[in-house]
Formats: C-alpha cells, structure tokens, sequence
C-alpha cells in the first residue's frame, strides 16, 4: 500500500482467488524421453477493498520441454526449453502495477556415470538472456557448473 512520500507497506490481502489447469505429457521413442508440461493460473485479488485484481508474481502461463537421451553406454545428455508468461509486479516506488517481460530459458547437462559416481557439466540460461522474475532484480545470465555426485 501506498503510504505517501515514496513509502510503501507491504499488507496481507485479505482474499484471493485461484484457479487453473495443468497438462503433462511423456513419451519415449528411438532412446528419447520427452517430456512437456504447461500450466495455467488466473490469480486475483477478490478483497473487498483492493488497489488491484493483479497478484504480484503468479505467471499466468509456464511451459516446459524436457528431453534426454542416453548418447552411449554411461553418457547421457539432457535439455530444457522453458516459458514463462504474463506475470505481473507493483513499482515498490510509486505502487503502479506493470507486466514483467516474457522470457525463455534453455537449459542442459552432460552426464558421465562410473562406478558410484556421476560427473557432469550443467548449464542454465545458456541464451544469456536477461530477464526478471522480480520487478527491479535481475537473474543470473548464463551459468556453467560441473560435479560430481556421489551415488549410492
């Protein structure tokens, strides 16, 4: 809420509606596992004495695709594709609501496995696309990690 002179104060709404629907799909074919999902969520603030019916942070849309393969006998290798949309956010300077960018994300990992151990090499955001979940704080650009994991 809006106090003036460039405060705010964050307050609980006092009742909101969800509602939405989920589809999931797996299919495996010539050493391939696919798998996509999408969801959809219509989040709203029914409060009686509201500034808005938007929900901070609540995409309305999220899509996924996942796909993995066994390249040879230990070796794997795995790839995501994500979605996310209409998602929107309240100016913590002047309490205006606006709409976060759309924004895709690709993601993948090389796995190796030997004896008990995996090692592998992960990426996210491998686009090094630059974008926000939250108004005004930026996630990370592209990220490389390796490991190992020890299995039991």
């Amino acid at each position: 809420k809006q106090l003036g002179d460039q405060t705010t104060q964050l307050q609980n709404i006092g009742q909101a509606r969800y509602w939405g629907f989920e589809f999931d799909l797996r299919e495996k074919f010539n050493g391939y596992q696919i798998d996509a999902n999408y969801s959809y969520l219509n989040a709203a603030n029914t409060a009686d004495e509201k500034e808005s019916e938007y929900l901070e942070y609540r995409p309305e849309h999220r899509f996924n695709v996942f796909s993995k393969k066994r390249l040879y006998k230990n070796l794997d290798f795995q790839i995501q594709l994500s979605w996310v949309g209409n998602q929107y956010y309240q100016d913590i300077n002047d309490a205006t609501w606006g709409e976060l960018k759309n924004y895709w994300l690709l993601g993948g990992k090389i796995s190796y496995h030997y004896k008990n151990m995996n090692f592998y090499i992960r990426g996210t955001n491998l686009m090094d696309i630059n974008y926000f979940s939250e108004f005004g704080v930026p996630e990370a650009g592209r990220e490389i990690f390796a490991g190992v994991r020890f299995l039991k």
